[in-house]
């Protein structure tokens, strides 16, 4: 909850300081997220960039240095149905999950498509040669 919190409070943050226009926004900014238990100090850099405006978050506190800004859209029917397929209960985890995924089946499809072209040699073979080896080294 607190971190949902977190990210409603800089995503307001932000929407407010981007209706000032990108020029005004480029640089570092320093701020602060009020939380309950203590403040939380955040410093934000924005830059002109080829695709437009970027920018990096530091949160000092959570050890958090130079994490780029990045946003995702995805329409409410496939938020829904990626936390049902991920079985997870908020957008990180569903991503993530779902990232995570992906790359193991991306993983396990190269791995399938060496299927013939690698020779893998047996720990019998292996350990026969190396006692040959060392027989005749010895």
């Amino acid at each position: 909850m607190i971190r949902t919190k977190r990210r409603l409070l800089l995503g307001l943050s932000l929407a407010v300081l981007g209706t000032a226009g990108a020029q005004t926004l480029t640089g570092t900014w320093q701020g602060r997220i009020d939380l309950p238990e203590t403040p939380l100090a955040i410093g934000l850099t924005f830059v002109d960039g080829a695709d437009g405006l970027g920018g990096t978050i530091d949160i000092p506190a959570q050890g958090v240095d130079d994490l780029p800004l990045t946003s995702v859209t995805l329409n409410d029917e496939t938020i829904q149905e990626l936390l049902e397929v991920t079985n997870t209960t908020n957008m990180t985890q569903a991503v993530s999950t779902a990232v995570n995924e992906y790359l193991r089946r991306r993983r396990l499809e190269r791995f399938r498509a060496l299927r013939g072209k690698v020779d893998i040699t047996s720990n019998d073979e292996i350990e026969a040669a190396e006692l040959g080896e060392l027989e005749q080294g010895g």
